[in-house]
């Protein structure tokens, strides 16, 4: 079987988990071939030691089935066309995909069975074997592989191995087919409500003031009549213009607000194997969210290092936090804090009472810092920060590192919004979900999972 050549996909490049190491192409006897030749040999070994003739032939034959073997697998040449496919190349944890695998006859014989053996992926996809019938000269065939994210990160899924072995199994054909394709599994994004207040300026979020101001309205844009718009916000004049279509008053933007993200990426830093996942999942779930609401985003890491900056960054957030390790030590701490955003937000862990010193002396305007930590942990960085004048959030990352964990972060925000003091996002049912802060009666029954520090 000749080299079969392939055309893969490439994705975004990204830092891939450990592999096995591959299987080394080749052409070379099964372990049924080297059984019989092992055999044969010794069998004629002995008869020529004992003088039987009989046993001669026996061990002629059994070492001669094995090589005639080799010999037709190397001498029936095939040549495929691979195609090899990884759909999608960006998912959502939790999401599926598939790994689709075309291969096509271009040689004028028809190809013997084949063995594919696509290698796993852990995390990502699971080994899978595979018998392809043969395939007439100029047919193909196809296989899908699926794929479950079940963690963020960066992966490669390399080519799969195709073998050729002969009708008695005694000699194969290995190659591995030379495709390597990326996939980026994006952190989980928990859907959040409200905006703090020090973030005074919400402009209209992905454009949706578009069009011309209409009237003497300065600070008034016009857009399309959608069904469930209120009637009165129709304008008229310039609907009248437009003769065709009905438009309707939107607010124009205001002054733009700012914010600045912390996010403490260390695994050290974070409480048990899930910390670190919590941790990412809330900083991308917050700047989304602020992105969403066209804030001006900084995020910055444990280091000081800028992730990403501006207002259309959200993608490039998500595929940052793909990829944060925790391979930094724990001792790298140095929060920074550029410029004079309205607002600043950090997710950390319990940390020590240096680096909740270090981070309390980074607060600028409204300042609220989520605490990753179990019942134990977490009290004297609560404490440095709340004197600092930091409205502090505790989060349980045990309740937090559960399937259901969304609704904890989500309730997490919310208690963060109100005790800042928060501007609702415009949707009135979620408004009516919103937990008073002086109320109890209202109270979620989740309250009691996260820890709330008052100013």
């Amino acid at each position: 079987m000749s080299d079969a050549s392939s055309r893969s996909e490439r994705g975004p490049a990204s830092r891939g988990p450990r592999r096995r190491r591959a299987v080394r192409p080749g052409h070379t006897l099964t372990r049924r071939g080297l059984a019989f030749l092992l055999v044969g040999v010794t069998v004629g070994v002995l008869s020529v030691v004992l003088r039987e003739r009989d046993l001669l032939f026996v061990g002629v034959l059994g070492a001669t089935l094995p090589v005639l073997a080799w010999i037709s697998t190397g001498l029936r040449r095939v040549t495929l066309a691979v195609d090899h496919r990884i759909e999608p190349h960006r998912m959502q944890a939790g999401e599926t995909g598939a790994v689709r695998l075309r291969l096509t006859n271009t040689g004028t014989r028809t190809t013997r069975p084949l063995d594919l053996t696509q290698p796993g992926v852990r995390d990502l996809l699971q080994g899978a074997r595979r018998a392809v019938p043969p395939v007439p000269p100029g047919e193909r065939t196809a296989l899908t592989l699926p794929l479950l994210a079940r963690r963020r990160g960066g992966y490669t899924i390399r080519g799969p191995l195709l073998r050729l072995i002969d009708p008695l199994g005694m000699s194969e054909v290995r190659r591995v087919l030379p495709a390597a394709t990326d996939v980026l599994v994006l952190p989980t994004v928990v859907p959040l409500v409200g905006v703090p207040r020090g973030l005074t300026g919400r402009g209209t979020a992905s454009g949706s003031a578009n069009g011309q101001p209409g009237g003497g309205d300065p600070d008034a844009g016009v857009r399309a009549y959608r069904i469930g718009d209120d009637i009165r916000s129709i304008h008229w004049r310039a609907s009248a213009r437009l003769e065709e279509e009905l438009v309707v008053r939107v607010s124009g933007p205001t002054t733009l607000g700012s914010a600045v993200l912390v996010l403490d990426h260390r695994g050290a830093a974070h409480t048990g194997p899930d910390g670190l996942e919590v941790a990412v999942t809330l900083g991308a779930s917050i700047g989304h969210h602020l992105l969403e609401q066209d804030v001006e985003l900084t995020v910055t890491d444990h280091a000081g290092r800028e992730i990403v900056a501006g207002h259309d960054v959200a993608d490039d957030l998500l595929a940052a936090l793909a990829v944060a390790g925790d391979d930094a030590p724990r001792g790298v701490w140095h929060p920074v804090v550029p410029g004079g955003p309205d607002a600043v937000i950090a997710v950390v862990g319990p940390l020590p009472a240096d680096e909740a010193t270090a981070l309390a002396t980074q607060r600028r305007g409204t300042a609220i810092a989520f605490v990753l930590a179990d019942a134990s942990e977490g009290a004297e960085c609560t404490r440095l920060l709340r004197t600092a004048g930091w409205r502090v959030i505790e989060v349980d990352v045990a309740d937090a590192g559960t399937p259901d964990g969304g609704a904890h972060l989500a309730q997490a925000w919310r208690s963060a919004c109100r005790g800042a003091g928060s501007r609702d996002a415009g949707d009135a049912r979620d408004r009516d979900r919103t937990v008073p802060a002086d109320g109890p009666s209202n109270a979620s029954p989740m309250d009691g999972l996260i820890r709330e520090v008052p100013r």
